[in-house]
């Protein structure tokens, strides 16, 4: 989003003050639900967050949550659930180089892919069960193998999300007959190949809701 100098200057003001700001945290409370109690807007704190952790990891500290008191200990308040997908090795070449020039762990990247989905009525172009990527169907050689050997698929990825995330992507999935992980593999494809208009990050999995209620879910009318 573009602003004018003004606000610009008030916005990067305003994350100064909040990257050093301290208050009380309540269980299991979302960033909506926080901006509303601040009076202030959900993407301001996200990237007041995300500079928070940027600070603090160019400064070799480990990352803390935003307006958190120090010391305080982190607790989860909403079970997780986790996605596990598998890439072709071409994709997730280019994969990794985005998150390198983004800074972004694969897992924050992959979080803030299905948000994007959840938040909205768009689908992915391809929800196949295979990665078809610059027009090539990409096929996974030897994974069945690892599964069967038990061992680690080395182009994987994984991320957390809450257990109602998880319901609305599966009840999304299952509206247009494929599955979670094949959405997921969408969304991926949809960054890469160029066709995203739109990515805010989610650096933790608390930052999104645990109610399938409050995202599209494949029943509502787009």
């Amino acid at each position: 989003m573009a602003w004018d100098p003004g606000e610009a200057q008030f916005r990067k003001w305003l994350i100064a003050k909040l990257k050093q700001s301290r208050w009380g945290n309540y269980r299991g409370e979302s960033i909506e639900t926080l901006a509303e109690r601040l009076g202030l807007h959900p993407s301001v704190l996200v990237d007041a967050q995300a500079e928070l952790n940027d600070d603090r990891k160019a400064a070799g500290r480990l990352p803390t949550t935003l307006g958190a008191p120090h010391r305080r200990p982190i607790t989860r308040a909403v079970a997780m659930a986790e996605i596990d997908l598998p890439f072709a090795e071409p994709v997730y070449r280019d994969w990794a180089e985005y998150c390198r020039l983004r800074d972004l762990t694969e897992s924050v990247l992959l979080r803030s892919l299905i948000a994007v989905l959840l938040l909205g009525p768009s689908n992915p172009r391809w929800v196949g069960r295979t990665w078809l990527y610059h027009g090539h169907v990409l096929k996974l050689e030897g994974y069945g193998r690892c599964m069967e050997e038990h061992r680690k698929w080395p182009w994987c990825v994984q991320t957390e999300i809450p257990h109602g995330a998880m319901r609305a992507l599966t009840m999304r999935a299952t509206a247009l007959g494929t599955t979670a992980t094949a959405m997921a593999r969408g969304m991926v494809l949809e960054l890469l190949e160029g066709r995203l208009t739109q990515l805010f990050i989610v650096p933790t999995p608390t930052q999104m809701w645990d109610d399938e209620n409050r995202y599209w879910t494949g029943k509502e009318d787009a």
